[in-house]
């Protein structure tokens, strides 16, 4: 049995990630370790306590993977270890031959969308000015179509939601954004609080620029209405890996966010990553994450997994944008194009659950679904809709938490069953799926209008 688990999680790792004998052998090798329970942890129990199997010399492998173990999720027992690339086979037999052991993965890269194959270099090479000069051009019109401003004033007092922004950082400097009440992870790179790629900072900006001054404004002008946690997962290159994420992740619950914003991808689907999602989702936390950017039916992650609420972009004219990847886990639409993330979904979710905090993760979720802007009903492309504020806190509003349903029925992600409307007479959007999508029958993704990543 044991074998045979081994030889399995071998053959994948391999087929999962690309990566050749001849890669492994000739480099280090990070991988990722979850174990059953807080022995494993951090490699600190005596060998001769563990449960190995003694029948099989994996003694002095253990030993050397033991020191190099690094934690990367406390609650989610995970470490990273390095392995030479010789050794690996070996390492990975010896690890999953411990019974504390439940999981082995390679610590696979992760980047800010657009992918590894930057589609917008002339924009990411902007200087810090221009970045924000570029900033203040493109968010008005995004605003407008998921209806912010109608709730900038209402008649009922906000409790501040706080989101964690994991991605290249934060830029304290920028005369637009939030000073106070800023927290941040430490992770494996630099100050949190330092953005030299800008991908973090702008997406910050559209969640929250506070226009001082007369600049850019964000979905969520209003200090009163949130608060910014920022775990820098990814370098000032734009990339990381799954550790570093899941440590900007594990950072984020920590300090107690409601929402999570993920404007990133790489790899496969992950079981260690998939359980962390699980476990935030159960404990009450939202989390969005861009659908990816290749104009394909490609499944990326985390936006895929039944946890996360992937979303997809839409233009100014309320288009599908065909650089936005489509796929059957596709949940909701923001504006995408021209803005670098389609992390205006996770402002308006803020905006809106600020006003009701009495209501639980998968409720507002299903209320943004319902009252979702769409033409076509639940499809691939775009999920239930283009995302409407005012639409979700009248409902909230009218009918209280209940709209959104009385108890979390699974999750499924995509095109969902929402809960039955409170009344007769309340509009709400029914599920309809594209009998003619399937992943070997989706458009081919053609030129649009400037890309940015979703």
């Amino acid at each position: 049995m044991l074998c045979n688990r081994y030889m399995m999680m071998l053959s994948l790792t391999y087929i999962l990630f690309g990566i050749t004998s001849a890669e492994i052998v000739n480099s280090t090798v990070k991988l990722l370790v979850k174990y059953t329970n807080s022995h494993g942890k951090f490699s600190s129990t005596p060998l001769k306590r563990r449960s190995i199997n003694h029948l099989y010399n994996s003694e002095n492998i253990v030993d050397r993977i033991a020191s190099s173990a690094k934690p990367v999720s406390v609650t989610g027992l995970i470490s990273q270890v390095e392995v030479e690339g010789g050794d690996v086979e070996g390492a990975i037999e010896a690890l999953l031959m411990d019974e504390e052991v439940a999981e082995v993965e390679l610590d696979y890269p992760m980047y800010k969308f657009p992918s590894v194959v930057d589609t917008l270099k002339e924009e990411t090479n902007l200087t810090a000015v221009q970045h924000q000069r570029k900033l203040q051009d493109v968010i008005p019109y995004g605003i407008q179509l998921i209806q912010a401003p109608d709730l900038w004033s209402t008649d009922r007092m906000p409790i501040p939601i706080k989101i964690c922004i994991v991605d290249t950082g934060y830029d304290k400097t920028h005369v637009d954004l939030p000073i106070e009440g800023v927290t941040s992870t430490a992770t494996n790179f630099a100050d949190a609080f330092s953005d030299v790629d800008g991908h973090g900072t702008h997406i910050s900006g559209v969640i929250g620029a506070l226009g001082n001054d007369g600049g850019v404004v964000g979905i969520n002008p209003n200090s009163k209405t949130f608060s910014f946690h920022i775990s820098k997962a990814l370098g000032d290159d734009g990339r990381g890996s799954a550790s570093t994420v899941i440590s900007g992740i594990e950072g984020c619950l920590q300090a107690g966010s409601k929402i999570i914003t993920l404007s990133l991808g790489g790899g496969k689907r992950s079981k260690i990553q998939e359980a962390l999602f699980k476990q935030a989702y159960d404990d009450g936390v939202l989390i969005f994450a861009a659908s990816g950017n290749s104009g394909t039916d490609k499944i990326e992650y985390p936006a895929s997994y039944p946890y996360v609420i992937s979303v997809a972009a839409v233009g100014e004219d309320e288009a599908y944008a065909t650089f936005s990847n489509y796929n059957d886990q596709v949940e909701l639409v923001g504006p995408g194009v021209s803005i670098k993330s389609t992390l205006p979904v996770a402002g308006a979710a803020a905006l809106v659950w600020s006003y009701f905090p009495e209501c639980t993760n998968y409720q507002i979720r299903n209320v943004l679904a319902l009252t979702a802007k769409s033409s076509s009903g639940c499809n691939s492309k775009t999920g239930f809709g283009l995302v409407q504020v005012k639409a979700a806190y009248d409902l909230l509003n009218e009918f209280g938490c209940i709209a959104g349903g009385q108890n979390d029925q699974g999750v499924e992600g995509g095109c969902h069953p929402l809960p039955a409307k409170p009344l007769t007479d309340t509009p709400t959007i029914t599920p309809t799926t594209d009998p003619s999508k399937s992943p070997s029958k989706g458009p081919s993704a053609s030129p649009s209008s400037t890309q940015t990543d979703t």
